[in-house]
C-alpha cells in the first residue's frame, strides 16, 4: 500500500511475508524489463500457500496477520460470531477459507519527498502483472477443521 511506511523486522528471514516476497521476486525478476502487465506466474510455494488458505487450513491461517485470522475465523461449533463480543475459549475457533484470493504483483519505488509530505505516500507503484483470482474448484469443500485439530 502506498501509505504504509517501510517496516523493520528482525530476524526477517523467518517471516512468511519475507518468504513469499523472496520466492516471488526471484521468479518474477524478468518481468521488470517488460512493457505493460505480464502474466502472473507464481512459484509452487506461493500457489500451495494460496490453496491452503482457500481451504481454511488452520496451520497456514495462523501464519497470517491477526487481521486476516479474524476475517477467516468461525466458531468450531458452527455458531455465528456475535460482532467480536462472543469469545469462546482458546481452541474453540476454526477457520473458513475465503471464497477467492486476488493476486497481483507490483513494482515499488520510494515516492518523492513531496508526495510523502503532502499526501503521506511512502511508495509509488506500477503493476507488473494483471490481477488473477484464485478459487477452489467446486468439488473441493472448505476445510472445517478447528484450530486444535490434528491431521490434514
Amino acid at each position: 500500500e502506498p501509505h504504509t511506511p517501510p517496516r523493520w523486522s528482525s530476524p526477517y528471514h523467518h517471516r512468511l511475508s519475507w518468504q513469499v516476497w523472496i520466492q516471488t521476486t526471484a521468479a518474477m525478476e524478468p518481468l521488470a524489463s517488460l512493457e505493460g502487465p505480464a502474466e502472473l506466474m507464481l512459484p509452487p510455494f506461493v500457489r500451495e500457500l494460496i490453496r491452503r488458505v482457500l481451504r481454511g487450513d488452520a496451520d497456514i491461517v495462523h501464519l497470517l496477520s491477526p487481521t486476516a485470522r479474524r476475517a477467516l475465523r468461525r466458531r468450531a461449533d458452527g455458531a455465528p460470531i456475535d460482532g467480536g463480543r462472543d469469545r469462546p475459549a482458546t481452541g474453540d475457533w476454526g477457520f473458513d477459507g475465503p471464497r477467492a484470493i486476488r493476486a497481483q504483483l507490483w513494482e515499488y519505488h520510494f515516492s518523492s519527498p513531496t508526495a510523502l509530505l503532502r499526501r503521506g505516500e511512502w511508495w509509488r507503484r506500477e503493476p507488473l502483472t494483471a490481477p488473477v483470482v484464485y478459487a477452489l474448484p467446486k468439488q473441493e469443500p472448505h476445510r472445517t477443521r478447528d484450530t486444535a485439530g490434528g491431521g490434514r
